[in-house]
């Protein structure tokens, strides 16, 4: 399995050899599709943060939140979570 920096670090070579998708993926090691699809998660825009209302008088101050992700993912978040770390777990798992 090939992970996001290993696929970028591919696309970035195959976009510098001047070959077709077909003629790059043997030697990438990958199909033709696996590229393209990769370079169109690439191109996808990153998810936008969203300031959150505060949580209505009816939930608890100890009420999780959860933020839903691309592709089914989910993250619960404890109350008083750091937003900065928050933010780079998110863009760890949308990579």
């Amino acid at each position: 399995m090939t992970t996001p920096s290993d696929r970028r670090r591919i696309l970035r070579r195959w976009d510098g050899s001047g070959l077709s998708a077909r003629d790059f993926a043997p030697v990438a090691g990958v199909s033709a599709s696996t590229l393209y699809a990769w370079r169109r998660r690439e191109r996808r825009p990153a998810p936008a943060f969203v300031e959150l209302a505060a949580p209505s008088e009816a939930a608890s101050p100890a009420t999780p939140i959860e933020v839903a992700l691309p592709r089914g993912l989910a993250v619960r978040v404890a109350p008083g979570f750091d937003p900065d770390t928050l933010r780079r777990v998110v863009d760890a798992l949308v990579a």
